[in-house]
């Protein structure tokens, strides 16, 4: 196994504090590019929507978006642990930005297709797969472990709020301008992350047992290195159970809800989306606001109980002023599940393994994600109503929770030199 590397040391003026120059230009790089991410996906859903009229092949674009992502995210998290994170984010959104500047000016010019949004798609999907293990695995090389749930809950927050305005943002863009000046934007947000991500004051490099390891054994010996820890694997299969039970049914299930139980309109679809949203800000507030301790994983696997029969609940409910209230609730245990998860495998996990780990888990959330879609569609081309398909689906995971908070809360504790 790896040898635990020597952290990189923090000054000490700066750990009693969260704002840090590293933690505020990482803080800068990630809102401008969940910024930027948002930006591009809802102006990307409009243009097929609006301009080329082929809302039915919108699915072949986010699949493009999201195989490179599975395809590339082991080998994403393998660099992080060889490479410099700070170089990786930089360059990486470098590639973005040309990406979206590219298509811009392809727009500009006054082509445009389905194939070129799938292209497009797929290079960003890839380019994705390098970015965000370098992002999750750089935390804890700038934030002290006593800060890591606060910084992960600020970055949290500001992801959410992306994903909130970028898409008011990008409709006045459209409104008042076009495509092509929305697609220049995104690419100068994209510089603007690039540059943040390459004023980080150097990191110490993490250091490797076989620096001069191949990849694919690299790659290999991060499969043996959750199966010799003594919390990973409980922990990847409790974000496979959420994915496979829960994100499915939920993102498949709400619109058909919407029409078939509420009988409602695309307004309020957009508000039970927008209450979800919010509920995942406020749980992210809540956790910058607040601090766990260390039993965070118990915790986070009672939320995840809380969460199971939320999701019973919402199933059964008829009204929508109701359901506006759960799926708040809901989006707020998203918060508290996450958060504490992602932070304590930070805590956890040696800096010379923690590129690999993140990837793994990065990969056991998206990979499933379209398995879970697939099997909803599946079950409700069988017959299946939403509501049903729902209630189904929180009755195992509720089971599958209670056994996680039960084998954590009976558990070794976990060491970082695990």
């Amino acid at each position: 196994m790896e040898a635990v590397p020597k952290q990189s040391s923090l000054p000490s003026a700066d750990t009693s504090r969260l704002f840090t120059k590293p933690f505020t230009l990482l803080w800068l790089s990630a809102l401008c590019s969940g910024l930027s991410i948002s930006l591009f996906l809802f102006s990307q859903t409009w243009y097929i929507i609006q301009v080329l009229s082929q809302e039915a092949s919108l699915g072949i674009v986010f699949m493009a978006a999201t195989i490179p992502r599975i395809v590339f995210m082991l080998i994403g998290g393998t660099l992080a642990d060889r490479m410099s994170k700070k170089r990786i984010l930089s360059i990486t959104s470098m590639m973005k930005a040309c990406l979206m500047l590219l298509l811009g000016g392809i727009i500009w010019w006054g082509y445009s297709s389905l194939a070129l949004f799938v292209w497009f798609a797929f290079f960003f999907g890839t380019i994705d797969a390098f970015y965000w293990p370098a992002q999750n695995s750089l935390m804890p090389s700038i934030v002290p472990s006593s800060s890591l749930l606060r910084a992960n809950s600020v970055l949290q927050t500001t992801n959410q709020t992306s994903q909130l305005l970028g898409p008011v943002l990008a409709g006045f863009v459209i409104e008042w301008g076009s495509y092509p000046f929305l697609y220049g934007f995104v690419g100068l947000l994209l510089l603007v992350a690039s540059v943040s991500a390459w004023c980080m004051p150097k990191q110490e490099p993490a250091i490797l047992s076989k620096p001069q390891q191949r990849l694919k054994e690299s790659i290999k010996e991060s499969f043996c290195y959750v199966r010799q820890s003594n919390f990973l694997p409980l922990l990847l299969t409790s974000i496979i159970c959420l994915n496979v039970f829960l994100m499915g049914p939920l993102y498949i299930g709400l619109p058909i809800f919407v029409d078939q139980v509420l009988s409602g309109s695309t307004l309020q679809y957009s508000f039970l989306e927008g209450a979800l949203a919010f509920g995942m800000l406020a749980g992210a507030i809540v956790l910058a606001l607040t601090t766990l301790g260390q039993n965070r994983l118990q915790i986070a696997f009672l939320f995840m109980m809380m969460q199971a029969l939320v999701f019973f609940a919402f199933s059964l409910t008829q009204q929508f002023w109701l359901s506006l209230l759960i799926l708040f609730t809901l989006g707020v245990t998203f918060s508290l599940i996450n958060i504490p998860i992602l932070s304590f495998v930070q805590e956890k996990v040696p800096q010379a393994s923690l590129g690999k780990v993140m990837s793994l888990v990065s990969l056991s959330s998206l990979g499933l994600q379209p398995i879970s879609q697939a099997m909803t569609s599946l079950l409700i081309a069988c017959g299946l109503t939403a509501k049903e398909v729902m209630l189904l689906a929180s009755i195992p995971l509720f089971i599958a929770s209670c056994f996680f908070y039960w084998r954590q809360k009976y558990a070794r504790p976990a060491k970082r030199s695990d």
